[in-house]
Order: structure tokens, then sequence, then C-alpha cells
């Protein structure tokens, strides 16, 4: 079956019908303009449906591509652009490309249908006749050259990552492909990959689900990395290729909820003397700034000199891309330091070098050293000291919109106006201030 897309459109101008064509990137280079507009010739009062119209903008349009095309053959055009080309004239036709063997096995209806696009095979240049009957290979993509395609077409997407979240964008994303290729002991080019070869990658992670060597959540990105990155070379090459990922996820993932600390046992345990004298000041100081503020921990891993704001009538901190791409846009804002949290800040007014861009060292360190002194009664982790503050705001009483802009969260509603003062943020948290230790 072909894959339809919508035709071009003759375009109305002076009292004729008009071919109306943006320049394929590729084929920029040969055009000085950005749009052709050619006249079919053909006046509206004598076609005022565009009946005739549309059939000489599609021959137009074949020969327009065809000049193209040939220019184009005659300099450097890489096998990928050639492609391109390929489905460019075909979709002016209403038809999505197939390839040969493809094309050879369609009813012979749609077969004759696709045919009868060419017209004068006599005229038509080779590369129209190649494109609509399929000749022209798809470009080979391997699996192991799929995360760098991937990243060139989102590019955009990924510019306001900073270099050890770009780094951890692609480590992810190459471990996924190398155990795709492992499981296929090969290293297929995309346009190879079946339904079947999907079917055994997730059949390899359920039978390690089974052995409880990993979690369904995380075989569930693993194959949603392949997947996601599949789709955008396909659709940025117009490849057309079957949609072999389609539900392919494993059930019985659970949203894992993390569990948070009791208000009473964070003040009873956690913020006890010298509870966490062995840790390094930083980290220790890091938990402290955590358990009071709510920010998430790579939040306050990246504070700097100039998101501190000791000498403020209010002292507060601020929460800001600096050079990093954040969780949501809600995320930036400014959270007064109150108790155990401004002590903490006065001893780092530059901030914490040590755990800057590392948020999970910081965690793999405090949550080793929560095990070790059995301060895990529920299971919990460092980040519990996020949901913790949010069940405080709560039975204080905290209204909605400010818990939500406390948190860094999405705001119900439109927003307007300048939002909450610094000082009525400090009141609300004045409400739920834990009491210090003696020293820190």
């Amino acid at each position: 079956m072909s894959f339809r897309t919508k035709p071009l459109k003759p375009l109305k101008r002076k009292g004729y019908w008009y071919l109306n064509r943006r320049v394929p990137r590729i084929y920029r280079a040969l055009e000085s303009r950005d749009v052709v507009l050619i006249s079919t010739g053909i006046r509206i009062s004598d076609d005022p449906f565009g009946v005739s119209a549309r059939q000489a903008i599609a021959e137009l349009d074949g020969a327009l591509i065809g000049r193209w095309q040939r220019a184009a053959s005659a300099g450097s055009v890489d096998p990928a652009e050639r492609y391109e080309a390929a489905v460019a004239a075909v979709q002016v036709r209403g038809l999505g490309y197939q390839h040969i063997s493809e094309v050879a096995e369609l009813p012979v209806k749609e077969l004759i249908e696709r045919i009868g696009t060419i017209g004068d095979p006599t005229t038509e240049p080779d590369s129209v006749l190649g494109a609509v009957l399929g000749t022209v290979e798809r470009p080979q993509i391997r699996l192991s050259e799929l995360r760098q395609n991937c990243e060139e077409i989102v590019s955009v997407s990924l510019k306001n990552k900073s270099p050890r979240q770009l780094k951890r964008w692609r480590t992810t994303r190459d471990r996924a492909v190398e155990i795709f290729t492992e499981v296929l002991e090969g290293d297929k080019t995309i346009a190879e990959l079946t339904r079947k070869d999907v079917l055994k990658l997730r059949s390899h992670y359920q039978t390690r689900i089974l052995k409880n060597e990993i979690e369904i959540d995380t075989a569930n990105k693993n194959i949603g990395y392949v997947a996601s990155m599949f789709r955008a070379v396909d659709e940025a090459n117009m490849m057309e290729l079957p949609n072999i990922f389609d539900k392919s996820s494993i059930r019985g993932a659970k949203k894992q909820q993390r569990i948070p600390y009791h208000a009473e046992y964070v003040q009873d345990c956690l913020l006890a003397d010298g509870v966490f004298a062995d840790l390094n000041d930083e980290a220790r100081h890091l938990i402290y700034v955590l358990a009071e503020t709510g920010l998430r921990p790579s939040e306050a891993c990246n504070l700097a000199k100039d998101t501190i704001k000791l000498d403020h009538d209010v002292p507060h901190v601020q929460v800001r891309p600096d050079g990093r791409e954040m969780k949501t846009d809600q995320s930036e804002r400014e959270i007064p330091l109150v108790g155990v949290a401004l002590m903490a800040m006065r001893m780092h007014p530059n901030g914490f070098p040590r755990y800057r861009e590392r948020a999970n060292e910081l965690s793999a360190l405090v949550n080793k050293a929560l095990r070790i002194r059995k301060l895990r009664p529920n299971g919990e982790t460092l980040y519990s000291l996020r949901h913790t503050f949010k069940d405080r705001l709560r039975n204080a009483g905290v209204e909605d919109e400010l818990k939500d802009t406390l948190m860094g969260h999405m705001l119900r509603g439109p927003k307007y106006g300048f939002g909450y003062s610094l000082k009525t943020k400090l009141d609300a948290l004045m409400k739920i201030a834990f009491r210090p230790p003696s020293y820190i």
C-alpha cells in the first residue's frame, strides 16, 4: 500500500494558474530563489476549479525537479541527497516513496495508478522514472551511526544542555543502541530493521527483567531511546520506513512514588548534632540546603556566586539555567533562605564547586551515608527531602499557587502579574523552618 501525501495546489496569480514550489534544501545551491513561480498559461476564467491546472503544475514540477536533479548529478550529490530528491519527486505526484521491491508487490490497480503519474516516459527525465519506480536506494544508515545522525537532526533542542548533560544524553542512547546491536548480533542498517528485530529486543529485556537484572521502566526507556532516534532519522531523511517500534514497550511498569521523610524524622534524626560529621563539608551542607528549600539536588549543586544573594534584605538563592537545560520552564525561581539552609549558604557564598554538574555523585554519596546510618526506614533517599518539603508546605496551609511556585512546578491556569514577592515566600518558609542543629 502506498503512503500518500498532499500534492501541490495551483496558485491564483494575475488571472492565471501558477506552480508555486519552495526550493528543496538540497537544491538551494542551484537556485537563487527560495520559491519558484511558473505560470501554467491557463487562465483562471477558463479553468475556474483548477482541474487542468493541477495536471499542468504536476508536469511543470516534474520537469523542474528533473532539471535540478540533472544539474545536481553533474556535481557531487551524495546518495542521501539523491534519495531525498527522489522522495520530493514522488510527493508532488501525491505518492510516497517506495523501493522497487515494494513497488513490485503493489496490487495491480495501485501499480497502474503509480505508473500513470509518470506522464510521457519518453520525455520524463530518468530521475523521475527512477523515483516513481523506486530504483533509488534509501540512505544506508547503520545502527552504530544512529545517535550521531539523530543528534544532528535534533541539535536545536539540545543547544541548552551543558557539556555534562549532553554527555549523559549521548551515553544513554549509545548504550541503548549497543544493546540492540548485541541482541541482533550485527550492525544492521535501519532500513533493514524489521518488526521481528524489535520483538527480539523486547524479549531480551523481558528475560533480564525476570532475572531481576533490570527494571521494567529502564527497559522501556532503552527501547524508547532507539525508537525515538529511529523515527527522527526516518522522518528527516524521508525514508518512509514502517513503524516497527509501535506498541513495543513492556507492560507492567509502575510509576514509583518517591517516599517522603516525615518532617519529625528529619528534625530528630537527619538534623541531629553530628549525624553527618564525617561527610565532606559541601555534601553535609547541601543536605541542609535541600531539607529547607526543597531544591532539586542538581539545582542546589549548581548554585554560584551570582545566584546566591546573601546580602539582600531577604537572603535567597536564584535557580537559573546558567549554561544548563532546566527540567521545566517553571524551575527558574527564587527561594528565600531560612534556618539551617541560611547557615549553610553563608559558609558557601560561592556555591559548591565539588559537586557542580555532579548531582549524581552527591546523591550516591549521601544515599550510601543514609543507608549505613540506617536513616532510610522506608527506603527514602536524598531526593525524598524535596517531597517532605511539599508535605510541610501543604500541612502549613500554604495555598496551591505558592506551593507550585516554591517547588518550581507548572502553575495551574494562566500566569498574571509578577508573582509572589520574596517577603511572601519568606513568610511561608518561616512557618515550616526546622530547628537547626547546634553546629553544622
